[in-house]
């Protein structure tokens, strides 16, 4: 199996042992910080990481998103999910 297939399999079981919490990090530091916490999953949060750039909801590009999101991946540990919903919608890419 490989990383990303260990990962999704992971992730699964968290959905199948009931209810947890994914708190979303805004940059790679509170990243960390959650993970240390505890958490076993982190999710990402659009809003927080264009406010990081000085910038409102829905105003960041795809490759943007992506960087910042990689750099949290990179940061953390833990299973890290990502909602495309708000960026496709954005960029009517749905």
């Amino acid at each position: 199996m490989s990383v990303d297939e260990d990962r999704a399999a992971h992730f699964r079981r968290l959905h199948e042992s009931g209810c947890f919490v994914m708190p979303n990090p805004w940059d790679a530091g509170s990243a960390r910080a959650l993970e240390q916490f505890g958490f076993a999953a982190l999710a990402t949060t659009s809003a927080g990481f264009a406010w990081t750039l000085g910038r409102p909801d829905n105003h960041l590009s795809p490759d943007e998103l992506s960087s910042l999101v990689r750099q949290n991946l990179k940061s953390a540990f833990s299973q890290v999910s990502t909602s495309q919903a708000a960026l496709l919608n954005r960029f009517h890419l749905a």
